[in-house]
């Protein structure tokens, strides 16, 4: 079965709700008034490592979650390829049912257009329990690149798409 995936725009209102289903921490000017842990990572993990992300790929065969958290930096070429976040709308435990019970339907995603160089939308943690992927629109633009922070043994883990597959000829 085929999910169509519909661009949709980075914006405050899109990213305050996935925070609030718990998938994301938004990272946006004064944010907090006092310095504080937002978060710790686990140590098993490893130490933490800054990653640069190269997408040239088109369809989001690498959707999956990770272990831990993930901090997404898109600081980014507008010019290069149309950049896309494929993210679920439901944690991974609700998300393996609707696999299993074949109930998902594309209004169970989100396909973010990534906004480069907005402090409103374009820094955020990714939290363990949001599947996700990334991959680019066609074309002859360059690669389209961003940064991820994460501990350096974190891992990525493939979700089992059962029987759906993504259709992005809209994207």
């Amino acid at each position: 079965m085929k999910i169509e995936l519909i661009p949709t725009e980075m914006t405050p209102k899109i990213m305050q709700m996935l925070e609030d289903k718990k998938l994301i921490i938004r990272m946006t000017p004064n944010r907090y008034e006092k310095s504080c842990c937002v978060y710790k990572t686990d140590p098993k993990y490893g130490s933490h490592m800054l990653i640069s992300v190269s997408v040239d790929i088109t369809d989001p065969i690498y959707f999956g979650v990770h272990p831990g958290p993930e901090e997404f930096i898109l600081v980014g070429d507008n010019n290069a390829k149309p950049l896309y976040l494929l993210m679920a709308l439901c944690q991974l435990d609700e998300f393996n049912k609707k696999v299993k019970e074949q109930t998902l339907t594309s209004a169970d995603f989100i396909t973010l257009k990534m906004k480069f160089n907005d402090p409103f939308v374009s820094f955020f943690t990714m939290l363990p329990v949001a599947p996700h992927g990334e991959f680019v629109a066609k074309g002859q633009n360059a690669a389209s690149s961003f940064y991820v922070t994460e501990s350096s043994d974190l891992g990525c883990n493939k979700v089992d798409m059962g029987v759906y597959s993504f259709d992005t000829s809209k994207c």
